[in-house]
């Protein structure tokens, strides 16, 4: 549902599109093994595999519909990670986890990446879905700021998994810490109480 925020734009209301975002137990592994602990996935290269692996997630979106993907990603290792999309094609940002550089991304992937404390970078992605072939997203480890190789036995962290709609005038914070994220260790999509919106 949409509310009035507090400055009086329009937007949607607190909401999260992929699911176990605690747990992670709806998310596949990809040529990789992942280990989770106090909401944080530990995701580890295959011994032997040098193709990028990683962790993916699906949800259920429309065509037309604007959405950001953000995921807060901490090295372990591999240096760099892949933040991808899956709607009508593969699509990709590539992330610098020294430093929080934008190495590359698809010419629809708009990116942002900001640098948090103890080495995390929160990367958000937000890009209009043309088709729901697939309704993937995921985050991939990365060796090298260019190719798609990884270092076996190396690791990736993630933590706070989000899709939410940001056509509009956004999505509304949370009333309860002032932030985007919405925990959701639901099965499904999950919407905020009426009572976390500031109108209505």
């Amino acid at each position: 549902a949409t509310c009035i925020d507090a400055d009086g734009s329009l937007k949607w209301g607190l909401h999260n599109l992929v699911p176990t975002t605690e747990s992670f137990t709806s998310w596949g592994a990809v040529r990789s093994s992942k280990s989770v602990s106090d909401g944080v996935v530990t995701i580890t290269q295959n011994t032997g595999e040098t193709n990028s692996g990683g962790l993916l997630s699906s949800f259920t979106g429309s065509v037309g519909w604007q959405v950001s993907w953000v995921v807060e990603i901490k090295d372990g290792g591999q240096g760099y990670a892949r933040v991808i999309t899956n709607f009508d094609a593969f699509k990709e940002s590539r992330i610098d986890l020294t430093d929080g550089g934008v190495e590359s991304n698809n010419a629809d992937h708009t990116v942002l990446v900001t640098a948090l404390e103890d080495g995390w970078f929160r990367v958000s992605v937000t890009e209009t879905i043309e088709a729901t072939t697939n309704d993937d997203i995921g985050v991939y480890a990365a060796d090298a700021s260019t190719g798609a190789t990884a270092t076996p036995e190396a690791s990736i962290l993630i933590r706070k998994p989000s899709v939410y709609r940001s056509d509009l005038g956004g999505m509304q914070k949370s009333t309860k810490d002032n932030s985007l994220f919405l925990e959701n260790e639901t099965g499904a999509a999950k919407y905020a109480l009426r009572v976390d919106h500031s109108n209505g």
